[in-house]
This record gives C-alpha cells, sequence and structure tokens, in this order.
C-alpha cells in the first residue's frame, strides 16, 4: 500500500511539471511546440504578448538625434495601417549604441497614451519626437 501512495505521489509531482504558468496575463502569439513532442531546458516555447499595454520600441534613434531627446517626452506616433496618429511618451533610451545601415542608433521604447480601435502588435509606425 505505501509503495502505491509513492507512486501516486511521483506521479502527481511529475503532472505537476508539465504546468506552464505564464509571469503576466496576455495573449499566445507564437507556439513553437506540438502536443508530445521533446523540448531541451532554455528553448523558447511560447510567445506571449500583453495587447492591452502595447508599447512602440524603435532601433533607428541616430546619434545625430539623440539630444533632442529625453525620457519622458511626448511624441507623436503614426499608426500607417489604420492611418491614425496617437500620443505618447519615451519611456526608455538604450545607454548602449547599434548599428544600423553603417549609422550609430540607439533603440527607444515608448508607451502609448491610447490604442485605436484595430491596432496590433508589430504593426509599422512613425514616430515625431516633440
Amino acid at each position: 500500500l505505501q509503495q502505491a501512495r509513492d507512486s501516486l505521489k511521483a506521479a502527481q509531482a511529475k503532472l505537476e511539471n508539465t504546468h506552464l504558468l505564464a509571469p503576466f496575463a496576455g495573449t499566445i502569439t507564437t507556439l513553437n511546440i506540438v502536443a508530445g513532442e521533446y523540448v531541451v531546458p532554455g528553448q523558447a516555447l511560447i510567445a506571449i504578448s500583453d495587447v492591452t499595454n502595447l508599447q512602440v520600441v524603435t532601433t533607428d534613434l541616430s546619434e545625430r538625434d539623440i539630444s533632442n531627446v529625453s525620457v519622458g517626452q511626448n511624441v507623436s506616433v503614426f499608426v500607417e495601417a489604420l492611418n491614425v496618429e496617437i500620443t505618447g511618451q519615451v519611456l526608455s533610451i538604450s545607454a548602449v549604441a547599434d548599428t544600423l545601415g553603417g549609422d550609430v542608433v540607439y533603440k527607444t521604447t515608448i508607451t502609448l497614451n491610447e490604442l485605436p480601435e484595430g491596432i496590433r502588435a508589430g504593426m509599422s509606425v512613425t514616430v515625431q519626437y516633440q
């Protein structure tokens, strides 16, 4: 009887280890696994997006323009697919530069003040720093 109890406890522990819990609520945007497939530690299985709190991440703020941009600064964001302009603020500017086509650029993250109807993650936008 004790051996059966131990087996049940071990099976329950294995079952518990099959659950994936996200650190936040969101929508699954990418699923890189199918049922029954083996995975390796560290393999990305699922991408989750918080589509209620979208941000704009730019990768082309030039070193020539960075002195005119600061955290908290207001911006205008034009969403090309929706033909709508919304406002936001600069949330962060990378402290480390990248290169893009030979230019030195900085990654910038922008929070949006509102989400227009129909907006989706990955849509193209144009940012104007005010």
